[in-house]
């Protein structure tokens, strides 16, 4: 069994790094450590018999591809179950059973460094590569036109963050890249793709229906830049001077490729004043709304795999009762060593690892 699991030992790595020293509490409205333990019997429960019915209609590798999700909602998800499975005091086979489902999913739409362990997010086959390289309608770069794609990225993900607060983000945007571009264009050439998958999520928001697009791609091709990221895909850092290492670029909004610049600075304008309006919409919310929005958005992520194993979507009436009317849990739930020595680290990696039965004090 052990060596059957032996991917665990890189996911974990990961994520550790991933994490570091995050403050969790500076997470809105809430942080899965936070939140998810009030559920976490029924939702591991949920996610038990949607394994099953999978299994059952014989849904494969190519058919979780074709759902759409990215590494984002893959990695995030099977962290946050994995800290839910040990909250739930859910006995090692079935842990271990939940998170090779998982696993495979992440196989299924990635290409290599599946854990995001080596700084890159693999979601595109080199032919795949290839052909955006060459059949894209490229615009050429300019430092103006960096500058535009910037707040153009930062508009879309800060709407992202209202709409799935902060840590559901994964559904709607990840990073992919960095992928070599030296074919076409020549050493030191990368290319680099900032996706948003679903910016208008009108089951979560009746607001959304004003959004100015569902769906939106930002191809950029830099010289003598890097780009790296980590398991959290949108925590991304690029090296080099972007502005003037913009090769070219383009902008695909809900499936067609925009060329006027003046359409991507009104939508980058409509992105930002829909970004405030969502958030200020999320943190308006009471305490118990806030609770049974984050059941929505945490089942709808999921949406097309629950609807595909023949399953209703929405939060049970189990996980609505076992929100309504509780506190979240607190650092006495965890009982997280306070040192910032490497006893914390060791901590969260039991805390994380399925294979290891250790449990929060609850």
């Amino acid at each position: 069994m052990a060596d059957d699991f032996k991917w665990l030992d890189e996911f974990v790595e990961s994520y550790l790094n991933a994490l570091g020293d995050m403050d969790f509490t500076t997470l809105r409205p809430f942080s899965w450590l936070q939140f998810h333990p009030l559920y976490a019997k029924e939702w591991s429960e949920r996610l038990g018999t949607l394994v099953e019915e999978v299994a059952k209609k014989d849904v494969g590798k190519k058919e979780l591809a074709e759902f759409g999700f990215s590494s984002g909602v893959w990695r995030d998800q099977l962290l946050f179950l994995l800290f839910d499975l040990k909250s739930a005091r859910v006995e090692k086979k079935k842990r271990l059973t939940l998170a090779r489902f998982f696993n495979e999913a992440l196989h299924a739409v990635l290409k290599g460094d599946y854990y995001g362990l080596h700084g890159s997010n693999v979601g595109h086959s080199e032919q795949e590569v290839k052909r955006m390289l060459h059949e894209i309608p490229w615009e050429p770069g300019k430092p103006e036109h960096s500058r535009l794609v910037g707040k153009l990225y930062t508009a879309a993900i800060h709407l992202v963050n209202g709409l799935y607060g902060d840590i559901y983000t994964g559904y709607g945007t990840d990073n992919f890249g960095s992928y070599d571009a030296s074919g076409k264009y020549g050493k030191g050439h990368i290319l680099v793709i900032r996706h948003f998958g679903d910016l208008k999520p009108v089951d979560l928001w009746a607001s959304a229906q004003e959004l100015p697009c569902k769906s939106m791609d930002i191809y950029t091709v830099y010289k003598d830049v890097q780009f790296t990221c980590d398991a959290i895909s949108c925590h991304s850092i690029f090296k080099g001077d972007v502005l003037e290492g913009l090769v070219d670029f383009a902008v695909n909004v809900d499936g067609k490729f925009v060329d006027s610049f003046a359409e991507m600075e009104a939508l980058k304008d409509k992105l930002m004043h829909h970004s405030v309006r969502q958030w200020q919409e999320l943190t308006s919310l009471n305490f118990e709304q806030t609770k049974r929005k984050g059941l929505l958005q945490r089942c709808f992520v999921f949406k097309k795999v629950f609807e595909k194993a023949g399953m209703d979507w929405r939060p049970t009436k189990g996980m609505r009762e076992a929100v309504r009317n509780k506190p979240f849990a607190d650092e006495n739930y965890w009982g997280v060593p306070t040192d910032k020595t490497g006893r914390k680290r060791e901590f969260w990696k039991k805390a994380m690892d399925p294979r290891i039965d250790f449990y929060p004090k609850g």
